[in-house]
């Protein structure tokens, strides 16, 4: 890859509608100079891990084409951009090979092939602070006309998404993530290799990969949005009133990879980095919390803390496949919510859930509520709240 040109997109646009926080966080970032570089030592920055506020998207160009009958594979395109150990990964048992197609607007976009692990590439990625993140997924995709035609400065992006997660908490910059591109020498083709860190830890949830055209999740010239959130479901849809690409694929990933303990980890780290461009520092309750929940497991949960016989509720899910919940928190009024079984139990396996919820006010252990999901023989699902042993 002899010459490589370096574009940042930073989506400061009104097209994302942000909210007031989300303007906040856009002025802290803004104060900053997010540069994204790849030397020929190796390294590239990621993208700034902030949720969906001033994110770069960096688009990596290659002056080194590659003539192309049929698509690549993704072998070859780790290849093309001199990345030997990714080269050899994508050339290795543990990669998958996907080749799934979805045509829209006149592009057709195909998802190539992914895989997940440790040390995959000749390229280190760091956080803000230096810090390496060396545990990995990369997806590859192409995309081309469908007439085959030359492709001209269009733009595109590319983002992980998962079910359960709104696309502005859980994306490709919260997840420390890049992608690198070229076009094939006939320029009728354009290869993508997106990276974030690994996303196994949450296989127990729909993974997606979204692919549009334009910036960050950019809205189209009608205010209409690439994809849809259920709130309900947690789970993605294309949206089909926007004038636009809007691929979305689900991605194959063995749910037996899950692990809730890591998958907690990002999603603290994700918080801890919203409140810091939010301005915000994160308390010494909050600290407790997390360390008390990181450690709490269905095994042991018995050891830490007491179940609340009052709040013990039996109930069949609904139609949608949704458990609904609710108890009284004392002064702190009343909690009440709904879980989906497909992330409760993603296995269909009966007994106590992994995925422990809780809520607090921010008096650390004190007035923290442990929710408890226990499925039984008879498809009912059993809800029961914990508090910590004094």
């Amino acid at each position: 890859m002899k010459d490589i040109d370096r574009k940042l997109y930073e989506t400061l646009s009104p097209k994302m509608q942000p909210d007031a926080e989300l303007n906040r966080q856009i002025l802290n970032l803004a104060k900053e100079d997010h540069i994204v570089t790849m030397q020929k030592n190796k390294k590239r920055k990621h993208y700034p891990a902030v949720a969906a506020a001033a994110v770069a998207v960096l688009l990596a160009s290659s002056a080194t084409t590659y003539a192309v009958v049929n698509y690549m594979s993704t072998k070859e395109v780790a290849k093309e951009t001199e990345d030997r150990k990714l080269e050899a990964a994508f050339s290795s048992g543990k990669a998958v090979s996907l080749n799934k197609v979805q045509e829209q607007k006149g592009y057709q976009v195909r998802l190539l092939g992914m895989i997940s692990g440790k040390d995959l590439s000749d390229y280190e990625v760091t956080d803000e602070e230096g810090k390496a993140r060396d545990d990995r997924t990369y997806i590859v995709a192409a995309i081309k006309k469908t007439d085959g035609g030359i492709l001209g400065e269009e733009d595109f992006f590319a983002s992980p998404l998962i079910s359960g997660y709104r696309q502005q908490d859980m994306n490709i910059a919260t997840l420390c993530g890049g992608a690198t591109s070229f076009d094939s020498e006939d320029r009728t083709t354009r290869y993508e290799i997106i990276d974030t860190d690994n996303i196994e830890p949450f296989a127990d949830h729909k993974i997606y990969l979204a692919v549009q055209n334009g910036g960050f999740f950019d809205r189209d010239k009608n205010g209409q949005q690439g994809y849809l959130y259920d709130e309900k479901s947690g789970t993605y849809s294309r949206n089909t009133e926007y004038d636009g690409v809007n691929a979305l694929f689900e991605l194959p990933l063995d749910a037996s990879l899950a692990d809730h303990k890591k998958a907690e980890q990002i999603l603290h780290q994700i918080e801890k980095d919203q409140k810091e461009a939010a301005g915000e520092t994160e308390t010494e309750s909050e600290k407790t919390v997390y360390e008390f929940m990181s450690g709490l497991t269905p095994e042991n949960i018995g050891e830490y803390a007491t179940p609340l016989e009052s709040t013990r509720l039996t109930c069949k899910p609904d139609s949608e496949g949704m458990v609904s919940w609710s108890y009284d928190m004392g002064k702190n009024g009343q909690a009440q919510g709904k879980e989906s079984m497909d992330n409760l139990f993603p296995d269909g396996s009966c007994g106590m859930s992994r995925c422990l919820g809780y809520t607090n006010a921010d008096q650390g252990l004190e007035d923290l509520y442990i929710h408890t999901f226990t499925l039984n023989k008879d498809g009912s699902v059993t809800f029961l709240v914990y508090v910590p042993k004094k």
